[in-house]
Formats: C-alpha cells, sequence, structure tokens
C-alpha cells in the first residue's frame, strides 16, 4: 500500500500542518499570512502534480491519481479561491471606508 514511507510522511505531515493553518484565517491575522497559504497550497499542488510523472526529482517515480488525491487537490483550489476572494473583500472595504474618510 504505501511504496515510499518518506514521501507518505511527508504529505501526511504536509496536511496535519494545513489543519493547523485554520487558526490564522479565524483570527485574520491579515493579507499577509492570507498570501503565504495561498503559496503554500500552490507550492503543494505543484509538488503533487510532479510526483505523478515518472522520473521526477521528488521520489523518482510517477504516482497514481485516485479520489482521495483529487479531493484534497481541489479543497486546495477551494482555499486559494476563498482566501483570494477575502482579499479582494478586504481590498475594496478599505478603499471604500478610505474615500468615504476624504
Amino acid at each position: 500500500m504505501f511504496h515510499n514511507i518518506p514521501n507518505v510522511t511527508f504529505f501526511l505531515g504536509s496536511g496535519i500542518a494545513q489543519l493547523f493553518w485554520v487558526i490564522p484565517m479565524i483570527r485574520r491575522w491579515g493579507k499577509v499570512w492570507y498570501y503565504v497559504g495561498i503559496a503554500g497550497n500552490i507550492a503543494f499542488i505543484l509538488l503533487y502534480i510532479v510526483t505523478r510523472f515518472p522520473g521526477n526529482p521528488v521520489n523518482g517515480r510517477g504516482g497514481d491519481v485516485d479520489m482521495v488525491d483529487l479531493t484534497c487537490e481541489f479543497a486546495q483550489l477551494a482555499y486559494i479561491a476563498i482566501t483570494s476572494i477575502i482579499i479582494a473583500k478586504e481590498h475594496k472595504s478599505k478603499h471604500i471606508v478610505k474615500e468615504k474618510i476624504e
């Protein structure tokens, strides 16, 4: 079942770390943290894509794609989309407040 224990361990660890990412989101730590989350998720998506090709530099072999993988990748894409919407709305609301002050 597990062909490459270091690879499985890395992705399991990164998945658990992503669960803790809810803290900066709930507490609204700010735009910098949102961008870090987006960049991290993009990096994980790209890393996953790279590990699907044979002869890749990460694990040296390709990998299968299953429904669990796709679900995780779509969840990461949803996070990116939702966080981008949050950033855009915060930017818009700050712009509106700034106009009212002037």
